[in-house]
């Protein structure tokens, strides 16, 4: 569906795209260190070296795939490098070597909490979130 790439592009693409691939879109600054799709297909978020996270819509239709971005979430003072959604698509987790753990409010882009302690950067998410 899409991949980013260490100059901060995405590209989108489907198994069932007749046309050419869409041209590549820059969303950051620096290397795209991972991308996440929401649980229900409607966000699509990336993470950077940049330092920032951005979401966007995803479109689907007809078997075309587009984006749209929604909002870019700042706070985290490293490379953030990685985020998982909850199973209700409201919030965002996100990790970065600046040792912190951030959870935002998707549809607003507003930072809801930050969790510190760690020693060292935290580089990966588990999220084990199950709607009821």
């Amino acid at each position: 569906m899409a991949y980013g790439d260490n100059e901060g592009f995405i590209n989108l693409f489907s198994e069932h795209m007749t046309k050419k691939n869409p041209k590549p879109i820059k969303v950051h600054d620096d290397y795209i260190l991972k991308m996440q799709i929401s649980p229900n297909n409607k966000y699509l978020a990336t993470c950077s070296a940049d330092k920032k996270i951005k979401l966007f819509r995803v479109n689907m239709e007809n078997d075309n795939f587009s984006i749209t971005e929604h909002k870019t979430l700042k706070g985290h003072l490293k490379w953030v490098w990685d985020c998982q959604f909850s199973c209700d698509e409201a919030y965002l987790i996100t990790c970065s070597t600046d040792q912190t753990i951030k959870l935002w409010d998707v549809e607003k882009g507003e930072l809801v909490q930050t969790l510190k302690g760690h020693e060292k950067g935290v580089i990966c998410l588990a999220l084990n979130d199950i709607a009821d």
